[in-house]
C-alpha cells in the first residue's frame, strides 16, 4: 500500500517537500506522486543544461490553495485598474495532477534559455505557459496542449 514521504528526493535536484510544499494536511495520491516525478525528472534536463539551480515557486496545490493565489493574483490587478483572470480551476497544479511546476525566475534568465533551444521543449515532451503571462517565474508542464508554449486562457 502506497504511503506517501514527504521527505524523499523525486529526483536528483528536487525534493518532495518543495513540490508538494501547499498541501496542509491533504496527502497526494501514488499517481500523483508518480506525475509529480516524471515532470521533474525532465526538468532535471533542462537544469543540467542550464547550469543553475531551478527554484520551485510552485509545485502541487490543494483547490483552496489555487483559489487563494488567484485571489491574490486578482486584488492585485483590481487595485491596479484591471480586469481580474478566471480562476483556472483546471489548472496542472491541482493535487488530483500533479503535472506543472513553476520555476523562479526574476531576471528572466530561465526564460531566455528554453528561447534560446525551443527544441528543448520538444525533446523532453514539455509544455511551457506563454511568459507574457508569467512574469518573474517559468510555468512548464507535462500535461498535453495545442501548441508547445501556450496561453493561460
Amino acid at each position: 500500500m502506497f504511503k506517501f514521504n514527504n521527505q524523499r528526493k523525486l529526483t536528483k535536484h528536487f525534493h518532495s517537500r518543495e513540490y508538494f510544499n501547499n498541501l496542509g494536511s491533504e496527502e497526494p495520491s501514488e499517481e500523483a506522486v508518480w506525475n509529480a516525478t516524471q515532470l521533474l525528472l525532465k526538468c532535471e534536463s533542462i537544469r543540467s543544461a542550464f547550469d543553475k539551480p531551478l527554484v520551485i515557486s510552485s509545485g502541487c496545490r490543494t483547490y483552496s490553495h489555487n483559489i487563494q493565489i488567484y485571489q491574490k493574483i486578482n486584488d492585485k490587478k483590481i487595485a491596479k485598474g484591471k480586469d481580474p483572470v478566471p480562476i483556472a480551476f483546471g489548472t496542472d497544479h491541482i493535487i488530483s495532477k500533479c503535472k506543472a511546476v513553476d520555476f523562479k525566475d526574476p531576471d528572466g534568465s530561465l526564460r531566455d534559455f528554453i528561447f534560446s533551444d525551443l527544441l528543448i521543449l520538444s525533446r523532453l515532451d514539455l509544455y511551457m505557459e506563454n511568459p507574457d503571462y508569467t512574469k518573474g517565474w517559468v510555468h512548464l508542464t507535462t500535461a498535453k496542449k495545442s501548441m508547445r508554449i501556450f496561453r493561460p486562457y
